[in-house]
């Protein structure tokens, strides 16, 4: 497993634990782990994580922890710096 890999799985494992219904206090609980750079290209799943799991805590029924597995591959396709030109 790779940094990034490692980092983003330290998110997932994060907002699996979370119980805040806020996504902006999840945002800040999450990114303010050591190991999480809100800057790099992690972020293309911490925001979407964030969400999720805002929504799930508020009372959606979804499986979170495969929607943030998913939202993961996918977030890791995106090469860093590329939301700055799209």
């Amino acid at each position: 497993m790779n940094n990034l890999e490692q980092r983003t799985q330290t998110i997932i494992e994060a907002c699996v634990k979370e119980k805040e219904t806020n996504p902006l206090a999840i945002f800040r609980h999450v990114a303010g782990q050591e190991s999480v750079q809100i800057h790099g290209p992690e972020h293309h799943v911490l925001d979407g994580a964030c969400l999720l799991t805002a929504l799930r805590n508020a009372g959606m029924e979804f499986d979170l922890p495969e929607l943030l597995s998913r939202l993961r591959q996918e977030g890791l396709q995106m090469p860093g710096a590329i939301c700055g030109h799209w």
